[in-house]
């Protein structure tokens, strides 16, 4: 085998070296998208809201509306909601990417930061709660 060859192989291979370790580094960052919740608004609009999962079993909603964004993160092992500062995930199609893991949140029974009632309603089959902004979130678990 020729040196350039070696020299190729080499570098192919430190590459691919390089990639895997960034996938792996970065992993727990990695948010992917399962399915979709419904949004329902107080005039009875209904539309669909993307679900993300996370690599813990994390779920983010991702609520956008015209000029309006909201995300809340559902914690199962404690049923919670979490609310994230905005620009803390960024959101595409068919992932997200959270600076930070775990991502910085509000939880929703800090009373003094969240000041609606968000009726957290969670069994095994399905999860709602109200956001900031009184859309009804409703989300069935065997989509996630």
């Amino acid at each position: 085998m020729s040196h350039s060859v070696k020299a190729l192989l080499a570098i192919v291979a430190l590459i691919a070296i390089l990639a895997v370790s960034f996938v792996a580094y970065t992993f727990p960052h990695w948010w992917f998208r399962v399915g979709t919740a419904e949004a329902r608004s107080a005039s009875g609009f209904v539309y669909q809201v993307p679900i993300y999962k996370s690599t813990t079993g994390d779920v983010l909603f991702y609520i956008r509306e015209d000029s309006l964004v909201d995300e809340y993160i559902f914690y199962p092992s404690t049923r919670l909601i979490g609310i994230p500062s905005l620009g803390q995930l960024q959101v595409f199609s068919f992932f997200a990417y959270s600076n930070d893991v775990p991502v910085p949140v509000v939880l929703s029974t800090n009373k003094v930061k969240v000041e609606t009632d968000m009726n957290i309603v969670v069994d095994d089959k399905q999860i709602e709660f109200t956001t900031f902004h009184n859309l009804r979130i409703k989300a069935d678990r065997n989509n996630f």
